[in-house]
């Protein structure tokens, strides 16, 4: 399997979020375009969910990440959230809570 993001994207942060959107669209189409042949993503590497709403976990969460860009970043000002950020974190807070609830997803917090 390849990985192909291994390291942090030096770049300013519009350049970055372009970068990122493209990545996911072309992940997107190829996963579309694959769906019968499974050659860009194997069987059996990427979760699953069942039909009660529990996930099957698969490989992908056994890839050892040590040395790629997927690692924690260190509280400084630069990534704190900023006002607006926990304005949409409440609002999804309530939708998810309330009239955007699903009968399964409790038992995923908390399993």
């Amino acid at each position: 399997m390849h990985l192909g993001l291994r390291k942090p994207i030096r770049a300013k942060v519009e350049k970055v979020d372009k970068i990122v959107g493209a990545t996911i669209c072309l992940h997107n189409w190829l996963r579309f375009e694959d769906f019968y042949y499974n050659e860009y993503v194997s069987p059996g590497i990427v979760d699953s969910e069942a039909a009660d709403g529990s996930i099957n976990e698969r490989r992908w969460r056994s890839i050892d990440i040590e040395n790629s860009a997927l690692h924690n970043l260190r509280n400084c000002s630069s990534n704190s959230h900023s006002r607006t950020s926990a304005k949409f974190r409440q609002e999804y807070y309530n939708f998810f809570n309330n009239e955007g609830v699903v009968p399964w997803q409790f038992v995923q917090i908390y399993k």
